[in-house]
């Protein structure tokens, strides 16, 4: 397709990046799997309020809130990395609508907890299959943010490739992320 040796170049590269992408693809799975494992088997530690003192040891409470706020501050900065990436050159016309836009999301999470309080009192579920079920979609959902950004990316450098190659006389172009 691209002809000369830079094509069997090309798509030996390909080939290497379609192999990588298949072992993350089965750890990604794997890790999927045992999560779904660990939600099913495990009963989790119970609530830490209703617990006996001395029941829970200062190690696992201490263990516990420093999981949720690691886990928790790492999602914040993997979307304020992908949303703040983009704002240089001429993608910073976008700031406004995107701060819109967080501002909207803002306004509908309140929404969203108020709507989930209501469903949870009217729900008649043990609290740590809730916990396990909503912490398992949350999971999910921030893997399929994640594989999404890496084809995404993956697809718009390989229409970068495709053109240069179509164009080759015209200067290489400039990613906003450089």
């Amino acid at each position: 397709m691209y002809g000369g040796s830079g094509g069997r170049q090309s798509e030996a590269g390909r080939a290497s990046a379609r192999g990588r992408l298949a072992v993350a693809g089965a750890l990604a799975a794997g890790a999927v799997s045992l999560a779904l494992a660990a939600a099913l088997t495990a009963r989790g530690l119970g609530d830490p309020t209703a617990a006996t003192p001395g029941s829970l040891s200062h190690t696992t409470v201490v263990f516990d809130a420093a999981v949720l706020v690691l886990r928790e501050g790492l999602e914040a900065i993997l979307v304020l990395a992908a949303i703040t990436a983009s704002f240089k050159g001429a993608n910073a016309t976008l700031r406004r609508p995107v701060a819109g836009g967080a501002g909207l999301a803002l306004l509908a999470t309140v929404a969203a907890w108020f709507a989930a309080v209501s469903i949870l009192d009217t729900v008649d579920a043990p609290e740590l299959d809730v916990q396990a079920s909503t912490g398992l979609v949350a999971v999910l959902g921030t893997l399929a943010g994640a594989l999404w950004f890496v084809v995404e990316c993956r697809r718009v450098t390989r229409i970068d490739e495709q053109w240069h190659v179509a164009d080759a006389d015209s200067p290489p172009r400039q990613h906003a992320a450089s």
